[in-house]
């Protein structure tokens, strides 16, 4: 059951952001550190609930890694004994094609080595494979378009093909058959999925019948179905947790920026801490991270807002004090800095841009800024190592 949790979650961090999740799912345990091409490809291959039109669009981007998935992933699928038209079948089952021709191109690339190595056939080469799998979407978009008046005829497909077998035609009985088998049996792209969610139908059964290969899945790699306390209760409250920390942190920032100074903004600042404990207990770099980086981003607007209320420097330090929200912001951004700040990665871009801030309003405190002598272990400074005046730290203009 937590294994169905943790896949059920992989998919929806697939659906929203293809190629942003591979955190995530490593987070989920799903892929390897670093994920290899073949585990991004067998989680594609088995987790039910992936939205297809995603799916294609993965696939067929240009970049490395998603050309190597593609190629792993096309290598999971069995194509043997099959006619050109069956495979082809069997491969737009598994996801929806792309729109665009380049990237309709790719995927028959990496498709057609995998199946001319598999089930050559009549075909010479896997060259041949990629152009009459071409030929042949083309032929079925021809003749099932109700946009397209007239239709190919078995002569124009034959035509169409001639020579392209190495120099030589294809066996006309074989290339009546594809033609026959096409204009009979439309070749059906899927639709894409709803939210990466179960279908109705025939799609829904086809997902509920893959959950029970992922929860065997789950079995072979240890997983236990049943409830217990210890290790096992606290990975599956990691698993929960994972499930909903987005909607949850989204929640958080609401009533952040919601809430006016008093009980309702420090009860938004103590559920924030209360998010980042569960972070911390269950080493959630990324959600927590996350989590700081929205803190901060409040914190840094409403000083914003402060300062531009204030005239002067005595007027910004009097602004200052008399914010309440913006002083009980600051407090949590800090806070967690001191206290979490070796789990920060990304965050501390936003920390050291909000310091900045209070350092050119002239609201940091001197011992803030200043830079500390190097002293011995007697506790005086040492001499400097370098002729001239001591090194000092530049002073930004002041704001106005």
């Amino acid at each position: 059951k937590r294994f169905k949790v943790r896949v059920g979650a992989g998919a929806r961090h697939f659906n929203t952001a293809p190629r942003k999740c591979v955190g995530a799912l490593q987070e989920l345990g799903l892929v390897g550190r670093p994920c290899t091409a073949d585990e991004m490809a067998g989680f594609l291959r088995s987790t039910p609930g992936l939205d297809k039109a995603a799916l294609g669009e993965y696939l067929s981007d240009h970049s490395e890694t998603c050309q190597a998935v593609l190629k792993a992933f096309v290598q999971t699928v069995s194509f043997r004994n099959l006619r050109i038209d069956g495979a082809l079948r069997r491969l737009c089952a598994l996801f929806q094609l792309p729109g665009e021709a380049q990237k309709i191109e790719r995927v028959l690339e990496a498709w057609a080595q995998h199946y001319f190595a598999q089930s050559p056939g009549p075909l010479a080469t896997a060259d041949v494979a990629f152009i009459l799998s071409y030929s042949v979407i083309m032929l079925n978009t021809d003749l099932h378009n109700p946009a397209v008046r007239k239709k190919m005829s078995e002569v124009d497909f034959l035509r169409n093909n001639r020579g392209i077998n190495g120099g030589t035609d294809l066996p006309p009985a074989y290339l009546g058959a594809l033609y026959d088998a096409i204009r009979d049996d439309e070749i059906k792209l899927p639709k894409a999925g709803v939210n990466g969610g179960l279908g109705t139908g025939a799609s829904a059964a086809a997902d509920i019948s893959a959950w029970g290969s992922v929860a065997a899945g789950g079995t072979k790699r240890g997983v236990s179905g049943s409830a217990s306390y210890g290790p096992a209760a606290v990975a599956h409250a990691r698993d929960m947790f994972l499930l909903v920390w987005d909607a949850a942190l989204g929640a958080l920032v609401a009533a952040l920026q919601a809430a006016p100074d008093g009980p309702a903004l420090k009860r938004a600042v103590r559920g924030c801490e209360a998010f980042a404990q569960v972070c911390v207990r269950h080493a959630l770099s990324l959600e927590l991270n996350k989590l700081h980086v929205a803190l901060s981003a409040c914190a840094h607007t409403q000083l914003r807002s402060s300062l531009g209320r204030a005239h002067g420097k005595d007027g910004r330090a009097a602004a200052l004090a008399s914010d309440g929200r913006l002083k009980t912001l600051l407090v949590a951004v800090f806070g967690m800095t001191h206290e979490l700040g070796s789990l920060l990665r990304e965050a501390w871009r936003n920390v050291l841009g909000l310091s900045l801030e209070l350092m050119v309003a002239g609201l940091l405190p001197a011992d803030a800024v200043d830079l500390e002598d190097f002293v011995g272990a007697d506790g005086r400074s040492l001499p400097s190592v370098r002729p001239g005046p001591p090194l000092s730290l530049p002073r930004l203009p002041k704001a106005p």
